[in-house]
């Protein structure tokens, strides 16, 4: 993870990259969690911080699980996967 990066900006981009390459549009993801389109682009923009519910909401829709593994001496790890 580049330093200047934050944790939330990792998860989005990896979430966002997730529903791209699965083929699902915002508009269907925004159906799956009960919210519209432009909610979710403003989350993929960062337009918002996100809050940790709202990423949860993004990840179960898309399937996916997010493991952080936090280990000394070593930069945070981000997971996806199903």
């Amino acid at each position: 993870m580049n330093n200047n990066t934050s944790l939330e900006q990792s998860i989005v981009k990896r979430l966002s990259e997730y529903r791209r390459l699965s083929g699902v549009t915002q508009e269907e993801l925004a159906t799956r969690i009960g919210t519209k389109q432009p909610v979710i682009s403003e989350f993929e923009r960062m337009m918002n911080p996100p809050t940790l519910g709202f990423i949860e909401r993004v990840a179960n829709a898309l399937g996916v699980e997010i493991k952080i593994r936090i280990q000394p001496g070593h930069t945070d790890d981000i997971y996806g996967g199903s």
